[in-house]
């Protein structure tokens, strides 16, 4: 099979899966805190990913918009922040420490399993001065940033 084509299937399957899952598990009535969340994350995640790749620390050789970013469009622009969105609508406010801090690292976690996986066997994603707890550390600040914002700006302004 043609790698490129196989990279290319990939990336339209995180596309996939991501909008069904943002239509499965975002209530209507959650549709303005999904929609603060998504675009929030997109600041940090945006800037950081062009950072990473402009420092030459990590490179995307295979990816949509190619001749726009040398960044990874489907993840600093979609998948990431789609993923704050989740990890935000179901935070376990008012749930034990334990479980919070369960959640928080689970999230990073999987991301970043699965980035290790493209990363190793893929053209997606290459490592040139980076390393995995990069990713997932990363990921953890932003995602609780991101969380920690939205409840604010929820508190602050009543729809």
């Amino acid at each position: 099979m043609n790698w490129v084509l196989l990279e290319r299937m990939i990336e339209t399957a995180v596309w996939i899966i991501t909008t069904i899952l943002l239509i499965v598990f975002v209530p209507k009535r959650k549709w303005h805190e999904a929609q603060l969340s998504f675009i929030f994350m997109q600041v940090p995640s945006c800037l950081f990913g062009l950072l990473v790749v402009e420092y030459n620390l990590i490179e995307y050789p295979v990816r949509f918009f190619a001749n726009a970013t040398n960044s990874s469009f489907t993840f600093e622009y979609y998948a990431l922040p789609a993923m704050s969105v989740l990890y935000n609508l179901y935070f376990p406010q008012g749930k034990s420490l334990s479980r919070k801090i369960m959640y928080a690292l689970a999230f990073p976690s999987v991301t970043t399993f699965t980035e290790v996986i493209l990363e190793r066997y893929t053209d997606n994603i290459e490592y040139v001065h980076w390393t995995w707890y990069f990713s997932w550390l990363s990921m953890l600040l932003v995602l609780h940033l991101s969380y920690l914002y939205t409840r604010w700006f929820m508190r602050t302004v009543r729809w």
